[in-house]
């Protein structure tokens, strides 16, 4: 609200006087930013970004830097309507992730959901808020959950199950058929292919299933699922 915003600005102006740059750029300008649009003051939101985005590359600093673009990626979505907003909003989702900052990536594949919602693209919208989903329940971050599967819903989708469980059987239905199917041999573009969908929503899929199972390449994710099925040895 207004009141956050007057104190995030003077924790801002604090800051400044006693020099602490890394929490600035870490958090403050971030959070008076996102308070800046959620008041749907994209003005002074794009103001404060211009300073972060100075401060972030004068430092070279890889959070400041994704956190400036993230915000870019919004104002391009809810401002200017922009027709690359989408791909910029997944930019700054992978960047944020790989930071790792995954709840706030989560955060915004919510955003990516509704802006592929509002051009029509139920089926990409469902992806996205499916991939939130799977991160708000791993992190028991109930509040975003709770709003996911709202954006669900409104899509006519019914949201996956809240249970949790361990190795394999954490891997939503889709993401299984994925990693089934990299067992096979299959690569990212045959894949999309099979699934009817982009080879980067495999590549984020994957992204999805390495970090659930704790494998880090596809040899790996091969190895454990042939291991599932019973399978050893063989090409």
């Amino acid at each position: 609200n207004a009141g956050a915003l007057a104190v995030g600005e003077a924790g801002l102006a604090l800051a400044e006087r006693s020099g602490e740059v890394a929490w600035t750029l870490y958090r403050l300008l971030p959070f008076v930013i996102e308070t800046s649009l959620y008041l749907e003051d994209f003005e002074r939101a794009a103001r404060w970004n211009a300073r972060l985005r100075v401060s972030a590359e004068a430092s070279e600093n890889p959070l400041a830097l994704a956190w400036a673009g993230a915000t870019d990626a919004i104002l391009a979505f809810l401002v200017r309507h922009d027709s690359a907003s989408i791909t910029l909003l997944r930019e700054s989702a992978d960047t944020l992730r790989s930071v790792p900052f995954v709840f706030d990536a989560a955060r915004l594949r919510r955003i990516i959901g509704r802006a592929l919602a509002e051009s029509g693209d139920v089926a990409g919208a469902e992806t996205e808020l499916r991939l939130a989903h799977d991160e708000f329940l791993r992190l028991g971050a109930a509040r975003e959950l709770r709003a996911t599967r709202e954006q669900l819903r409104a899509l006519g989708v019914r949201p996956p199950s809240t249970a949790v469980h361990a190795g394999e059987g954490s891997l939503s239905a889709r993401e299984r058929e994925i990693a089934g199917l990299v067992a096979d041999r299959k690569s990212n573009k045959e894949i999309g292919a099979l699934l009817d969908i982009s080879s980067r929503t495999v590549s984020t899929h994957l992204s999805n299933i390495y970090q659930k199972l704790g494998v880090d390449s596809r040899g790996a994710l091969t190895d454990q699922m042939r291991s599932a099925r019973g399978v050893t040895g063989g090409p």
